[in-house]
């Protein structure tokens, strides 16, 4: 086990990984109202618009703070105004879907670089608007992923309450029970992001174990982020962009764990004789500084 997180620290570094979480967290930010509007409309066909929005609200106020959460729950209630005019409200939900498709594309591109593999000179060049069509089509696939998250975290939220109901009420089972709910979807979430979005294949019992080692850090780092943030007071201390420099740490930090877990996905599937393989439409690339398979 040494010798694989050894190899994932290792390839992190090779890979350039903060750069690509940096890379990436800027799109992430810049997606946040999109993806939110969209996950926040197919929850609302489940769970009733209110009560999806407020499902949304307790769950970034758990791991950002009520200050961070706020500021971007507002961030995606602004996106969610109408527009003066038909044709203002076509374009701006047009914009919508380009922005929140595009982070799930760099997500690919990334996923791509770290696993060493790239689309083909000849599947790049035949039928390019059917390629461009297909990534954006399972980009969108993944923002509504989004919102079946957030639907499934309101069922979990509410079985768990009423077996809990059953046995005397303890804040540190109810705690743990909340952090189960978040790592098992999460794990559900990425683990799918790990297995459909790259081209390449990779075996489920790698991906599951991968993912599950992503959402545990994940959900982990966050708590301890968000306990750091409300006793140092960084919010007060930047003043009104003070909720933006939180959710900038946020992005950053998390965006640094779910590459570092694609890492440990490749290693470990190489450490139990299990390869990461390219799909028919792609190869695999040897890095070099020189050659980068990242394919927008």
């Amino acid at each position: 086990m040494w010798g694989v997180l050894r190899e994932v620290w290792s390839s992190f570094r090779f890979h350039d990984g903060r750069l690509i979480s940096g890379a990436v967290a800027f799109y992430v930010l810049l997606a946040i109202a999109p993806v939110g509007v969209i996950a926040l409309v197919v929850a609302g066909w489940v769970l009733g618009s209110e009560a999806a929005h407020g499902e949304l609200t307790r769950q970034l106020t758990a791991f950002m703070g009520k200050p961070t959460a706020a500021f971007v729950s507002q961030v995606i209630e602004s996106a969610r105004e109408p527009g003066a005019s038909g044709v203002a409200t076509l374009a701006s939900l047009a914009f919508l879907v380009y922005a929140a498709t595009r982070v799930f594309v760099m997500l690919r591109a990334a996923l791509n670089h770290i696993w060493g593999v790239r689309t083909t000179v000849s599947a790049s060049l035949h039928g390019p608007g059917r390629k461009v069509l297909g990534r954006r089509m399972l980009a969108f696939g993944m923002v509504l992923m989004c919102g079946a998250a957030i639907v499934l975290l309101a069922v979990l939220r509410v079985g768990t309450s009423r077996a809990l109901g059953l046995v005397p009420k303890s804040p540190v089972v109810t705690q743990l029970s909340e952090l189960g709910q978040w790592v098992a979807v999460l794990t559900l979430l990425v683990a799918l992001i790990f297995r459909w979005l790259p081209d390449a294949h990779v075996a489920w019992v790698d991906v599951i174990l991968g993912a599950l080692v992503t959402a545990v850090f994940s959900v982990a780092g966050s708590l301890l982020i968000g306990v750091y943030f409300a006793e140092a007071g960084v919010v007060s201390t930047y003043g009104a962009a003070g909720s933006f420099v939180v959710l900038m740490i946020w992005v950053y930090y998390t965006a640094q764990v779910f590459f570092l877990g694609a890492e440990f996905t490749r290693a470990w599937a190489e450490h139990m004789g299990r390869r990461v393989t390219p799909l028919e439409h792609a190869e695999s690339v040897k890095l070099s500084p020189d050659q980068s398979p990242i394919d927008y």
